[in-house]
């Protein structure tokens, strides 16, 4: 089985601490951690973690820019929120389109719950 390499986002020392045992628990190698947005994706960059999870806040404007900031160093994103048991998943996909076909295809296309592909929740 591959071992799913993940770099963790954290805002309170406590989610850092029960992710983190939790990971070790499993065939996911946490390959690092911080609670510095700016740093993480320098860390991101250089270490190519197969996942990045987040931890967000409810409320917080910065989320989303902060998501497309990782998107462009890693090619999926997790966010997790303690304030309402919420996940959501961001998934970076290229695709080639040579028609007007393939546009209808792609806003069509659902994932395996149905929702659209690339932002599952």
């Amino acid at each position: 089985m591959v071992r799913r390499r993940v770099f963790l986002i954290w805002t309170h020392p406590l989610f850092k601490e029960v992710v983190s045992l939790l990971l070790d628990q499993s065939e996911v190698e946490l390959l690092g951690a911080t609670s510095d947005h700016a740093e993480a994706l320098d860390l991101i960059a250089d270490l190519k973690p197969d996942v990045v999870m987040v931890e967000v806040a409810e409320g917080d404007q910065s989320d989303c820019e902060e998501t497309i900031s990782i998107l462009q160093v890693s090619p999926r994103v997790i966010c997790l929120s303690l304030d309402n048991n919420e996940m959501k998943i961001y998934q970076r996909h290229d695709r080639m389109m040579t028609n007007v076909e393939d546009l209808f295809s792609l806003i069509n296309e659902s994932g395996i719950d149905g929702h659209p592909r690339g932002l599952d929740t």
